[in-house]
């Protein structure tokens, strides 16, 4: 079954592969112009460059795998239920790195609402990038295949829940407990 990710990671996957054949292309062409100048292949260079050009053509080729193998999330279809492409309202209730932020910044843990965003592992892989400088205890993006991600599927509201060892979840109450994640209609700039 292909792994469903957002629109926003469709684009940056496809920049990404697009960067790295590039890379694969220019590598060809420098090591083309070595063999050409220098001793060749028995060059220590040249042999440095075959690895690089190795590994590059791995990347572009892993890159292009998840791109093929992956189809566009359209968004969960209700909002009763987690499910794949919600952002849940929780509180983490046994979480020590939880509790200390929310002790650090004079907030009671139990109204430290963190924003789960549960997306897939190549969401997570590729998005996390838009979070940065935002810390991961108030919007935090958790595959399906994660222990956060896999206890919080299927959960409703005001439900808790328990993950890994005994780590408690609680879903908050509210209308807005339960929605589509915002990550579902961010817009990226394809460069062109």
């Amino acid at each position: 079954m292909a792994e469903r990710i957002t629109p926003a990671t469709r684009k940056i996957l496809q920049k990404v592969y697009k960067e790295r054949t590039q890379k694969v292309i220019d590598e060809g062409i420098q090591k083309g112009t070595l063999m050409q100048e220098q001793d060749g292949w028995h060059s220590e260079a040249g042999q440095r460059m075959e690895e690089q050009a190795l590994l590059s053509s791995k990347i572009a080729v892993d890159t292009a795998v998840q791109l093929h193998s992956s189809e566009e999330m359209s968004g969960p279809e209700q909002n009763e239920a987690v499910e794949m492409g919600h952002r849940v309202k929780t509180n983490f209730l046994d979480d020590e790195e939880i509790i200390d932020y929310a002790l650090k910044h004079s907030i009671p843990p139990t109204e430290l609402v963190t924003n789960v965003h549960l997306l897939s592992t190549i969401d997570k892989q590729y998005l996390t990038q838009i979070l940065e400088g935002i810390d991961n205890i108030t919007e935090m993006v958790v595959s399906d295949k994660s222990p956060v991600g896999k206890a919080l599927l299927k959960a409703k509201r005001n439900d808790t829940i328990v993950y890994g060892r005994n780590m408690r979840i609680k879903v908050l109450n509210g209308p807005d407990a339960i929605e589509p994640s915002p990550f579902l209609k961010i817009e990226i700039d394809d460069g062109e």
